[in-house]
C-alpha cells in the first residue's frame, strides 16, 4: 500500500509474485511499468555498497523473466554493448557484477566503482540508455540525474534514520524541470521504521553551520589563516589581528552562541606557535615592553606553505621529511621519492585501516627497497611483531610517532607497484584493498605531487623540484618514465599508450606521421586483462567491432576506434606544433604527392569512385619542412619526417 507524507493510504499495488522474485517489497514491477510505459529512468537510493550490487543483480534477473514472458525489450541492446565495452577498457577492467546488470539496463553506482565507471554510468543514464541506477546516498547531491521515479528502499543508513535535508536531497532527483512534468518518490519503510519516519517529516530546522575555527586543541584552520593575513601585510600587529578575527565568521558564531571567547589567548597561543616553529618572526620598532610595537613578518618557510596550500602543521611535517630526504635519497627506484609525495591527509586515514598482516605479507624482498624503508626509519621486524601480535619495545616502535611512518611505506608501495605498471586489478588482489582506494591515492599524491614541488621552488630547493618533474602524470596513469610524452594526448590512458608505444609509436611526431589503419589496430589491441580465449573471439568478430562505441573519453561522447585513431593524429599534429614554436622553429605543413592526385582522381571520377578514392587519401605530412631561424645565417634546413 503506498501513503502520502500524512500517512493517508492512496493506491494498492497489485503485484505479480513470478515477476518479483526474491524482492518483497514488489520493487521490480514497480520500475518495469515506469519503464515499459513512460520510457523514463528510474533511482533507487540504498544504504550500503553491498545492498546496491545485490539489488541491482536481482532487478537485472527479474527483468530478464519479464521479458521471456512478454516478448518485448525495451531495451537498446547495441548501445548497451558499448557501454559494457567502455568499462571493458577502463584501467579497473569490467566489473563482473556490471556485466551481468547491464544487458538489462540496470546499473549500480557507489564509491567502490572508478571515477571512470561513475562517469560511463551516468552519461548512459542521461542518455536513457540505462534506465535504472541503484546507489547509495552520495549520489544525491552534486551530480545532475533527474528520474521519474525515485525510491529509497530504507530510511535507515548506518543504523540511524535520514535526516529530513538528506530526505529531500534523495527525492528532489524526481520531476526535474525541463525533464519531466509529472514524478514520484516511494519511501519504503517497515511498521517498526514508521515513527521515526514521522519525526523525520515533523524536523523543521536543520543542523546550524559553524566556523572551522571552532578547534580547542590544534587551532590548525586558525593558524593557517593568521599566517594568511600575516603573509599577505594585511596584519602584523596584534591590533590587527584582533580586529581581523573580530569581523570573522567564527566571531559572530560565537555571539549567536552566547559562548564566551578569549580573544587575548587564542591570539597569543597560535602566535606563539607560529613562532616556535620559524614560520613568523617577530619585529620591535621601539619597546620591547609595549606589545603594540611588535610586528609579525612571514618567513621562508611561511611563504613556501602559504603557496603550497597546505596548513602549517602540515607543512613541519613535510619540511622534515624532504630536509632529510636531500641529505640522503635513494635514486636507485622511485620508492624514496614516492615516499616523499604523499599527503598527509592520507597518512592519518591509513593509520586507522593498516593490516599489519597485509603489510608482513607484501614486505618488500629487494635490497633497493629494504635499503629505502631503512632510510625512512621503517623496520621490518617491527612489522613482522604487529602482524604477529608479538610484545614490541617502546623504543622500537611507538604509535604516537612511528605510526605515521610505517603507513606512509605501505601506501608507498602500492604507488610504487602502480609506477612500474602493475595492472590495477594486481594490486588490487596483492593488498587486499578496492579499485576507488587505489584511485583515490593516484588522485591525490598526483595533486600533492604539484603542491610539494612549488614547497621546494619557495624554499630553493630546486634540485628536489626537477627530480619530480613528470611525476604527477606519471602517478595519475600509473606509467614509467617512457610514456609521458604519449599521455600528454587527452584520449590516451596507461594501456593505450603503452600499446602504441609497444607498436612503434614512441613518439608524438610519431603519431603525427601516423597512419590511421595502423593505430586503429593499436588501440582496438588495447584491452587490459583479455584472456586468450577473448582476444581470439574479439578477432572473430572483426569490421563489427569497428563500428561499436568502445572508446571512453572524459567529458565528451564515446569515440569508435577509428574516430580515436583520427582525433589522436590530429591532437598530435598541434602538440608538436606547440611544442616546435615553444623552441621558436616555424612549420610549414604540406601535403604529400599522394594526397594530390588521390584529390585529382577524386574530383574526376564518378560517385561511387568518388568515396573509394577519398578513403584511400592518407594523412597530411607533419613538418615535412621546418625552417630554423636565424641559426646558419639565412639559409633553411629542411628535415623530412621529424
Amino acid at each position: 500500500i503506498l501513503y502520502n507524507k500524512q500517512f493517508i493510504p492512496v493506491r494498492q499495488l497489485q503485484l505479480c509474485e513470478q515477476w518479483n522474485q526474491g524482492d518483497s517489497e514488489g520493487v521490480t514491477e514497480i520500475i518495469w511499468n515506469v519503464i515499459e510505459h513512460n520510457c523514463r529512468s528510474v533511482l533507487v537510493f540504498c544504504s550500503t555498497k553491498h545492498w546496491c550490487e545485490v539489488l541491482a543483480k536481482l532487478l537485472a534477473k527479474n527483468f530478464q523473466y519479464i521479458i521471456n514472458d512478454k516478448q518485448i525489450n525495451p531495451f537498446d541492446q547495441i548501445k548497451l554493448d558499448d557501454v559494457i565495452e567502455q568499462l571493458r577498457r577502463t584501467p579497473a577492467g569490467l566489473d563482473t557484477d556490471l556485466a551481468c546488470s547491464i544487458p538489462m539496463g540496470v546499473a549500480f553506482h557507489h564509491a567502490g566503482l572508478t571515477i571512470d565507471e561513475r562517469e560511463i554510468i551516468e552519461n548512459a543514464y542521461r542518455a536513457n540508455i540505462i534506465r535504472v541506477i541503484v546507489c547509495t546516498s552520495t549520489l544525491s547531491s552534486g551530480v545532475n540525474l533527474p528520474a521519474r521515479l525515485v525510491i529509497i528502499r530504507s530510511p535507515l543508513q548506518n543504523g540511524r534514520c535520514i535526516d529530513l535535508s538528506t530526505y529531500l536531497q534523495m527525492v528532489g532527483r524526481a520531476g526535474r524541470k525541463g525533464y519531466d512534468d509529472y514524478a514520484e518518490s516511494i519511501l519504503i519503510c517497515s511498521k517498526k521504521e514508521v515513527d521515526l519516519v514521522q519525526k523525520m517529516f515533523e524536523q523543521q530546522t536543520t543542523k546550524p553551520v559553524n566556523s572551522c575555527f571552532f578547534e580547542t586543541e590544534t587551532h590548525t584552520s586558525l593558524k593557517r589563516a593568521l599566517l594568511e593575513i600575516i603573509s599577505s601585510g594585511k596584519a602584523n600587529t596584534k591590533e590587527q589581528i584582533i580586529s581581523y578575527l573580530r569581523s570573522t565568521f567564527f566571531y559572530t558564531c560565537a555571539n549567536s552562541n552566547r559562548s564566551t571567547i578569549d580573544e587575548q589567548s587564542t591570539i597569543d597561543k597560535c602566535l606563539s606557535w607560529l613562532s616556535h616553529n620559524e614560520l613568523i618572526h617577530c619585529i620591535d620598532k621601539e619597546n620591547i615592553d609595549n606589545e603594540n610595537n611588535i610586528r609579525y613578518e612571514p618567513t621562508q618557510l611561511a611563504l613556501a606553505v602559504i603557496s603550497s596550500a597546505i596548513n602549517p602543521d602540515d607543512g613541519l611535517k613535510l619540511v622534515v621529511e624532504l630536509n632529510k630526504a636531500q641529505r640522503n635519497l635513494c635514486l636507485e627506484n622511485d620508492l624514496h621519492l614516492v615516499y616523499l609525495i604523499i599527503p598527509q591527509h592520507l597518512i592519518n586515514s591509513m593509520l586507522t585501516t593498516l593490516d599489519w598482516n597485509i603489510f608482513h605479507t607484501v614486505w618488500p624482498t629487494g635490497a633497493v627497497e629494504q635499503h629505502v624503508a631503512h632510510l625512512v626509519g621503517v623496520n621490518g621486524m617491527v612489522v613482522y611483531k604487529k602482524a604477529a601480535s608479538l610484545r614490541i619495545e617502546k623504543r622500537e616502535y611507538e604509535e604516537k610517532h612511528d605510526g605515521s611512518r610505517y603507513a606512509r611505506f605501505f601506501i608507498a608501495l602500492i604507488l610504487n607497484d602502480l609506477l612500474c605498471e602493475k595492472s590495477m586489478c594486481d594490486v588490487i588482489r596483492k593488498y587486499e584493498c578496492t579499485k576507488s582506494f587505489v584511485q583515490q591515492l593516484q588522485q591525490t599524491t598526483a595533486t600533492f605531487t604539484c603542491i610539494v614541488q612549488t614547497f621546494a621552488e619557495r624554499l630553493s630547493w630546486n634540485n628536489l623540484k626537477q627530480l619530480l618533474n613528470g611525476f604527477q602524470s606519471r602517478i595519475n596513469f600509473g606509467i614509467k618514465q617512457d610514456l609521458c610524452e604519449l599521455i600528454r594526448i587527452s584520449i590516451l590512458n596507461a594501456c593505450r599508450a603503452r600499446q602504441l608505444y609497444s607498436d612503434g609509436f614512441t613518439t608524438i611526431a610519431s603519431l603525427a606521421n601516423g597512419d590511421v589503419y595502423e593505430i586503429e589496430r593499436s588501440i582496438q589491441r588495447a584491452i587490459p586483462f583479455q584472456t586468450t580465449a577473448q582476444q581470439l573471439a574479439d578477432e572473430g568478430v572483426g569490421q563489427s567491432r569497428r563500428d561499436q562505441y568502445c572508446i571512453f573519453v572524459p567529458g565528451r561522447p564515446a569515440l569508435t576506434n577509428a574516430q580515436a585513431a583520427r582525433e589522436i593524429i590530429e591532437e598530435a599534429k598541434i602538440l608538436l606544433q606547440h611544442d616546435l614554436q615553444a623552441m621558436g622553429f616555424g612549420m610549414v605543413i604540406q601535403r604529400g604527392q599522394t594526397d594530390i592526385k588521390n584529390e585529382h582522381v577524386s574530383n574526376s571520377d564518378t560517385d561511387s569512385d568518388e568515396d573509394e578514392n577519398e578513403s584511400n587519401i592518407s594523412s597530411p605530412i607533419l613538418s615535412s619542412s621546418i625552417q630554423f631561424p636565424s641559426l646558419l645565417d639565412d639559409k633553411n634546413i629542411n628535415i623530412r619526417n621529424a
